[in-house]
């Protein structure tokens, strides 16, 4: 239902200050964010464009996760905040493992 005030929401965002979003969600150990991509192959200066890798910066968070979508493929950017997940490494092997899990039922 918040799907067509996104754009509104986001543009409130980008008129305020960057420390004050980081201060409101300093709080906050987990973002997640689903952006749509290009749905069809497109070209950047005449070059085929392959993927698209997505990056979400913590701002105040302990991690960032964000999947990016192009042409059926999905990409997650993975952005952690080594002073709250000192272990990134085994932090990514965890997450690593819970998608396998998952995957390995949608196989069954």
């Amino acid at each position: 239902k918040s799907l067509p005030h996104t754009q509104l929401i986001a543009g409130a965002l980008n008129l305020m200050p960057r420390w004050y979003i980081g201060s409101i969600l300093r709080h906050v150990d987990f973002l997640a964010s689903d952006v749509p991509g290009i749905p069809v192959p497109v070209s950047l200066g005449g070059a085929a464009v392959t993927m698209q890798y997505a990056f979400g910066p913590t701002i105040g968070s302990a991690v960032n996760v964000t999947l990016l979508t192009y042409v059926g493929t999905c990409a997650l950017g993975i952005d952690v905040d080594t002073g709250a997940i000192p272990d990134a490494d085994l932090f990514y092997d965890c997450l690593r493992a819970g998608f396998d899990e998952v995957l390995a039922l949608a196989d069954a």
